[in-house]
């Protein structure tokens, strides 16, 4: 019996290790074995590969000795805003697709960050106030892009003490709470 539509298929960025991936940003992927019973193996005859959205293999495919696991890279796209995925196609005419992939932008230095009190409202905080800063990702003095959190890391503070840090759900606005 050979490899079964319960085959698995995960790609991730292998700089970002998530389904975000920045521009041309090579992307793993990993085709695990299996059939009705669990765990199989298989021989690379049983498998098509079926690239989207300009995604380009960027490495030959290599497998484990028993081809219980098959390892790919592929080159993410260019455009920004992008969403790809990559399907396999198994022998006996089932597919596998691999969950899609978003391409982000790169922010440059021209991004910017303002920040307000949650209480006052203004820029100017009272002690323990909550600070709600947001962040403009940019990747040129006009041109807004699309961001992760690990593009800007932890904010630096002076004379102040951060006791956490959410980002929000665009990935561009940071909630710094109990600021002394």
């Amino acid at each position: 019996m050979g490899p079964s539509a319960n085959t698995t298929l995960t790609c991730v960025g292998v700089v970002s290790g998530t389904l975000f991936v920045k521009e041309s940003e090579q992307v793993l992927c990993t085709l695990t074995l299996k059939d009705i019973n669990g765990s199989t193996t298989g021989v690379l005859s049983d498998f098509q590969f079926f690239f989207s959205n300009s995604s380009l293999l960027s490495s030959s495919i290599t497998s484990s000795s028993n081809y219980s696991t098959i390892t790919f890279h592929l080159t993410a796209p260019i455009v920004v805003s992008t969403r790809f995925s990559i399907t396999v196609g198994l022998a006996g005419s089932s597919n596998v697709s691999s969950t899609p992939l978003t391409v982000v932008g790169t922010p440059s230095l021209d991004s910017l960050i303002t920040c307000y009190g949650a209480r006052s409202g203004t820029i100017y905080l009272r002690i323990n106030e909550v600070a709600i800063c947001n962040i403009t990702a940019k990747s040129d003095p006009l041109a807004v892009t699309t961001s992760v959190p690990a593009d800007f890391g932890l904010p630096l503070l002076t004379n102040a003490v951060v006791s956490s840090v959410v980002y929000g759900a665009s990935s561009r606005s940071w909630q710094l709470v109990n600021i002394t």
